[in-house]
């Protein structure tokens, strides 16, 4: 395949596009005899940036992180969520124009997801185009306005995070009954219906919990039969679409995802 930055071939203007683009890899390689201040005027020589300039936007980073406390500190001292902020920290020192994440949230706990998720929220609010890889979708889910799903090296779809999420409420939704005296016959009847999946037969003591895949019209045909066949509903609930679900609706019948 052939990339372009901004209509131009990367492999024409490698030194140019170079300067545009911020990386933060998976795994984090960062020297541990290093402090903070110390990586990033090694990082900055890669960008030919000036002593000066790499102390002025250093200084407004490591803030910006969270890491102008440990200073003193060296790399090998730092914790992994702590580690990630400054290999971040390496990308955003030369000011390009687009931010590319992999599995950025890769080994953090809940805070310093949490904590990372705000901070790249702001950072596309002030103009940075940020683009990521995860296999967490409510990561992606949240966070992004565009998503691509890639199946076996292949892009299968390509699309605004509302528009392929309307596509699939149109084909089918999830709706959640809590029922009593829910029997064989009622699954038959379901299942007979093609366009009517059961999800999940759980019971919980008191009632039975039934996910259903279904087109949303199908909805008062379902309860109707089951309350003619004595089925007593208690709560009906739609569940709300997840990129999972379009994940798995694109990639249905793939032996390898």
């Amino acid at each position: 395949g052939t990339i372009y930055i901004d209509g131009k071939n990367i492999e024409n203007n490698g030194f140019e596009n170079k300067n545009k683009i911020g990386f933060l890899p998976e795994q984090v390689g960062l020297y541990g005899s290093l402090t903070a201040q110390q990586t990033l005027k090694f990082y900055g020589g890669f960008y030919s940036l000036s002593d000066s300039i790499i102390e002025e936007r250093g200084e407004k980073l490591l803030d910006l992180l969270g890491l102008s406390n440990s200073l003193v500190k060296t790399v090998s001292e730092y914790s992994l969520g702590m580690r990630k902020r400054l290999a971040l920290a390496t990308a955003l020192l030369h000011e390009p124009e687009i931010l590319i994440l992999d599995e950025p949230t890769s080994g953090l706990d809940p805070r310093g997801v949490k904590a990372l998720r705000t901070l790249l929220l702001d950072l596309n609010k002030k103009g940075l185009t940020i683009i990521f890889s995860s296999h967490i979708l409510s990561e992606v889910q949240e966070l992004c306005t565009d998503v691509g799903i890639i199946n076996n090296g292949k892009m299968i779809r390509q699309e605004s995070i509302s528009k392929i999420m309307e596509t699939v409420e149109k084909t089918a939704i999830k709706l959640s009954l809590r029922v009593n005296d829910f029997n064989e016959k009622d699954e038959k009847i379901l299942n007979k219906n093609k366009y009517i999946s059961i999800l999940e037969n759980k019971d919980l003591g008191k009632h039975r919990k039934i996910i259903l895949k279904l087109k949303e019209d199908l909805i008062p045909w379902v309860t109707d039969k089951l309350v003619v066949n004595g089925t007593k509903i208690f709560s009906i609930e739609p569940h709300n679409t997840t990129l999972e679900d379009v994940f798995l609706t694109e990639t249905e019948g793939e032996d390898e995802v």
